[in-house]
């Protein structure tokens, strides 16, 4: 039964790449893909409804890799039909400077409170994936905007559907960043705060991973205002402070979970301390 669904995503790849390229008009090229995106993935609920799935395995497999991507390229879709349509409609730099600035925040705000979905999801376990991917309950939170979706939500779950969205969302903010880039406007990330005079600017010298790594020590012991913030609210301070992009946090602390040790740095930097305190004693 893969073998039908990969043959059902191949082909949606090369309808989308065919629209791309004999479709001149983005608004136009938006709406075919959409479609071609909602067609395909009527098609895959079609085949499941006349081939139920006989072992468990298989609805997972169905639930995790092949659903989250039909529904993350229809949300995908929409999401960037509307974006072009309000980047024709608004021409002075100030509103399209708060635009961009919502949509990053409507994203992150999303990523953050399904974290620790997308973590599972990233870091390949499978040991809840009966808790998680088949349960039928509508235990997350989040917005359903396509009635192709709420129409068959009897073959998919809440798991694909938030995986999905993640798809769609991290797709769409690569598209918002290049497209603000290309305005020319002010840097996309402009959280920067000026320095006070013969302060030189702090920079961060070790690697991103440490970085990840103390940030989510100090969030899970509640250093800061005693837990109440987000993850991105630190990043984006640690970040001004220290002059470091982070990027990806979530590729980034998988990575740190999937490690032999994942507290490398802390222990690190804690026998720094050690030795350091001795010599003084």
């Amino acid at each position: 039964m893969e073998t039908i669904f990969e043959s059902k995503r191949t082909s949606l790849l090369d309808h989308l790449e065919s629209i791309q390229e004999l479709t001149a008009d983005p608004t136009e090229a938006c709406i075919q893909s959409y479609n071609a995106s909602v067609n395909h993935f009527l098609d895959v609920v079609h085949h499941i409804r006349s081939h139920p799935f006989h072992e468990k395995q298989q609805e997972i497999a169905f639930l995790k890799c092949f659903c989250p991507f039909f529904i993350g390229e229809i949300i995908f879709q929409k999401l960037l039909c509307s974006h072009i349509q309000q980047l024709a409609d608004i021409v002075d730099p100030k509103p399209l400077k708060s635009y961009y600035k919502q949509q990053k925040r409507t994203i992150q705000r999303w990523q953050d409170r399904h974290h620790d979905l997308i973590s599972y999801h990233s870091s390949g376990l499978t040991n809840r994936d009966n808790e998680l991917v088949l349960s039928p309950l509508s235990t997350f939170q989040f917005p359903i905007d396509d009635s192709c979706i709420i129409l068959n939500r009897d073959f998919i779950s809440d798991y694909s559907i938030v995986i999905g969205r993640n798809i769609a969302y991290q797709r769409f903010r690569q598209r918002l960043i290049s497209d603000y880039n290309a305005l020319k406007i002010v840097p996309f990330y402009p959280e920067v705060y000026p320095t006070r005079e013969n302060i030189p600017v702090m920079t961060w010298t070790e690697s991103k991973a440490a970085a990840v790594e103390l940030i989510n020590a100090l969030i899970f012991y509640r250093c800061i205002n005693n837990g109440d913030c987000t993850i991105k609210q630190v990043i984006s301070h640690f970040e001004t402070c220290f002059n470091i992009k982070v990027g990806n946090y979530y590729d980034i602390f998988n990575e740190i979970k999937a490690r032999k040790n994942p507290t490398q740095f802390l222990d690190k930097i804690k026998t720094a301390l050690d030795k350091k305190v001795k010599e003084e004693c």
